[in-house]
């Protein structure tokens, strides 16, 4: 039967294909399979019946996927073009084991101890205690988070928790003074937000009670807010929230761990006796005081001044910096377990005028930094120092 064509050659439509009555034989079928392989046309048949030369051309993405339990079903590949994988989900590839996500059926200890109930209550407590309202930005309500002062993987680790029995017996793991709440801004300001945990340094300082004078502004507000971010219980005393600092009328301390003599002031020549009131004698009566009841762990810093250490333009300032030096010294070594150490800083801006523009100005961060060291366990040696925060401007050894 021959079929018709046009002018230009082309079968005419509407006649009778001869593809039916065409049977090919097993030999001729063969012969056309071989040369679509040589060619990259893949047969119409499943992923499993392909030969291996086929299987080497399709791409590893596609060998993933079968790997990981899919039923993948290949479109004919055409000349220069990859084949189309439409995958067909299962309800056996997502059981147990058969599942490319599976860990072997146990939940990680982090996610345990986070599911349990006893987190949860230490979360509620923490809330209650803050009255739902950011430590920071007094935030109220909103999204809050507890932040972990000390990071929770760290814990975890130096404990050696595997458990969740042992984290439920854990004391540190559950201690309500290493959390505060955060909104979702200051979470992520903090130093042991996400990667940032690897670097955290452990000053143990969390729960201490620290008593910082003269903390309403400047140098004093800066070491009350680096302590309370350790954890630190910080209470401030200063002469703008009505505390009666004179020396006659100072109250006994409570017991605390640590204190901090920032409380000081200039003033002029004329009035020499206020001036060493308030930076020698509330210091000296202060540190008494604190002595008074025994302890075995303790730390007073005192704040001075580099011209404590050398020439000053004010004679009756530069003495009584240089009597707080001396008497911080004297007391290093007569107790043990407590550290006794000064600090010099030079000229800090603290939103004060200087009587002359000074070189070198620093932050109040810089020195509140120092005082965190120090009111470590890292610094358990260091007794009796004058350290000196000035920034390369004094000229004393």
């Amino acid at each position: 039967m021959e079929l018709k064509r046009d002018s230009k050659g082309r079968f005419i439509k509407g006649q009778p294909s001869l593809r039916k009555e065409i049977k090919l034989s097993k030999e001729i079928k063969e012969k056309i399979k071989q040369t679509n392989i040589k060619k990259g046309i893949a047969p119409k048949n499943r992923f499993d019946k392909l030969t291996k030369d086929i299987k080497k051309k399709i791409s590893k993405t596609v060998k993933l996927q079968y790997k990981n339990g899919r039923k993948l079903s290949l479109s004919c590949w055409k000349k220069g073009q990859r084949a189309s994988p439409k995958t067909e989900f299962t309800s056996e590839r997502m059981k147990s084991k058969n599942n490319p996500n599976w860990q072997g059926g146990i939940t990680p200890i982090n996610l345990q101890i986070k599911q349990s109930n006893n987190y949860k209550s230490w979360r509620k407590a923490i809330f209650e205690r803050d009255n739902y309202t950011c430590v920071w930005c007094n935030q109220r309500g909103g999204k809050l988070n507890v932040d972990h002062i000390k990071p929770y993987n760290i814990i975890i680790k130096n404990n050696n928790i595997k458990t969740l029995k042992q984290a439920i017996k854990c004391k540190e793991l559950w201690n309500i003074n290493n959390g505060r709440t955060l909104c979702l801004n200051c979470h992520k300001k903090t130093d042991t937000y996400g990667e940032k945990a690897k670097y955290y340094f452990d000053l143990n300082l969390i729960g201490k009670k620290i008593l910082i004078t003269g903390a309403s502004c400047g140098i004093g507000l800066a070491i009350k807010k680096c302590l309370e971010n350790e954890g630190a219980k910080c209470i401030s005393w200063s002469r703008s929230e009505n505390y009666n600092l004179d020396c006659s009328a100072l109250p006994i301390i409570p017991k605390i761990d640590i204190l901090i003599n920032n409380v000081g002031g200039r003033g002029t020549w004329n009035n020499w006796e206020a001036i060493d009131n308030i930076n020698y004698k509330t210091m000296a009566m202060l540190t008494n005081n604190f002595l008074r009841n025994k302890r075995k762990w303790g730390r007073v810093i005192t704040i001075s001044s580099i011209y404590g250490k050398e020439k000053g333009p004010n004679p009756a300032f530069t003495a009584s910096k240089a009597a707080q030096i001396a008497y911080m010294k004297s007391l290093a070594g007569k107790y043990k377990g407590i550290t006794f150490n000064t600090i010099c800083p030079g000229h800090i801006n603290v939103d004060k005028p200087f009587p002359y523009k000074p070189k070198i100005v620093g932050k109040p961060k810089d020195v509140a930094n120092i005082v965190t060291f120090l009111c470590s366990d890292l610094a358990s040696h260091i007794n009796g120092a004058c350290i000196t925060v000035d920034g390369g401007e004094s000229h004393s050894f």
